[in-house]
């Protein structure tokens, strides 16, 4: 009979640890060799929880360490009922903490680990998903010496406007939320400050569903040929240009760009070491690793039913970036989305990960795709 994973005291506790949560002694958790645990930092999420889950479980993620950032929605109650769940709570401002929490946990449990940091309204998907296990991938990963592995993040968004969408608990989101972007996206060089402080990945990418629908213009609106030229140049699948015509394009379509752009990209996927440490979120690192040639992806699910209502709460907490100056920008703009919805003539309707490849925002290098025809372990684990 299965019990829930107990929390146990640590004789290795720290102050610095127990001053960033509400608890009295680390928990004892064991971590499996070869297994991915997941860092999930969350508030009121109990409405995706359930499927977020069970996504990443089939995926092969055996445990889920959760920083619960003042939850009132049961989300509490219903992650102490989980046995793959341990909770860690805290009052502390997400601001000023949230990449403090994610060190201390990963410093604390998984030293030598694959950690996974998605937020819940993320799925991760991959090379092979969903017939291969996420552990398969990073023992293929760990053999090639492989210490992170970058992913897009593709905003997923309902057929309907979300005026008509209702999302109940546990649903799968692709069942609501099945589109995505295949064109506007970004793939450009670091700034040398960048580089210098925070050099993974070696690029940046924007653009995508969110820029379309809650534009911000630079100094000049894009024409048609500025778009065309972006694309040809940078767009993720656009292939190698020389590195002069690179300058020129970056140099006249510069005015165009936001000042303000999200970045699309993330190192959600580590080999932990207690050197790493992230940029804010979890879109940039302190040091140069040894990175994989693929890409996966987090499909981004925040387009349901209650994206108002959350965002107009975001704005009040002031707890993101910037004072949240981006969900500011939703609720000036939200209201389209939300009458008229977010399809245009470039959604395309995701069926599988090919089409993220197609598109540009996956890849899988010759090593795994051969690794991945080879394997004898790459029949579906469902038959």
């Amino acid at each position: 009979m299965e019990t829930k994973l107990q929390a146990t005291t640590d004789t290795g506790s720290t102050p610095e640890f127990l001053d960033a949560f509400d608890i009295q002694e680390i928990p004892d958790v064991p971590i499996a060799a070869g297994s991915v645990t997941a860092v999930v930092l969350a508030y009121n999420e109990l409405l995706r929880f359930p499927h977020f889950l069970d996504h990443h479980r089939k995926a092969g993620v055996s445990l889920f360490l959760v920083i619960d950032n003042g939850s009132t929605d049961g989300s509490a109650e219903y992650l102490d009922a989980q046995l793959d769940v341990v909770r860690f709570p805290s009052s502390r401002s997400y601001k000023e903490f949230k990449s403090h929490w994610r060190h201390l946990i990963a410093d604390q449990y998984l030293q030598g680990h694959w950690a996974m940091f998605p937020d819940v309204d993320e799925l991760m998907v991959y090379p092979g998903w969903p017939e291969k296990p996420l552990t398969a991938l990073t023992s293929f990963w760990r053999k090639e010496g492989v210490q992170g592995v970058f992913s897009t993040m593709v905003d997923m968004y309902p057929e309907a406007p979300l005026s008509g969408v209702q999302y109940s608990s546990g649903t799968p989101f692709l069942s609501l939320c099945s589109y995505f972007d295949r064109v506007g996206y970004r793939l450009l060089p670091l700034s040398k400050y960048t580089e210098r402080n925070f050099p993974t990945p070696p690029f940046q990418l924007y653009g995508g569903a969110r820029e379309r629908l809650f534009p911000v213009h630079g100094k000049r609106k894009a024409s048609k040929f500025d778009v065309w030229l972006e694309q040809f140049m940078f767009a993720p699948n656009a292939g190698s240009r020389p590195r002069f015509l690179q300058r020129l394009a970056r140099k006249f379509l510069k005015a165009s760009w936001p000042k303000d752009s999200a970045s699309m990209g993330k190192m959600p996927l580590l080999l932990w070491s207690s050197e790493f440490r992230f940029a804010g979120g979890v879109h940039r690192l302190n040091q140069v690793l040894n990175m994989a040639d693929d890409w996966v992806a987090l499909l981004h699910f925040k387009y349901l039913d209650d994206f108002a209502e959350r965002t107009i709460e975001a704005t009040k907490r002031a707890q993101h970036a910037n004072n949240s100056g981006h969900y500011r920008h939703y609720v000036e703009h939200m209201g389209e989305i939300v009458s008229k919805g977010a399809l245009y003539s470039k959604s395309v309707r995701f069926s599988s990960v090919s089409d993220l490849e197609d598109a540009g925002l996956m890849r899988t290098s010759a090593p795994l795709k051969q690794w991945l025809a080879s394997d004898p372990a790459s029949a579906q684990r469902s038959k």
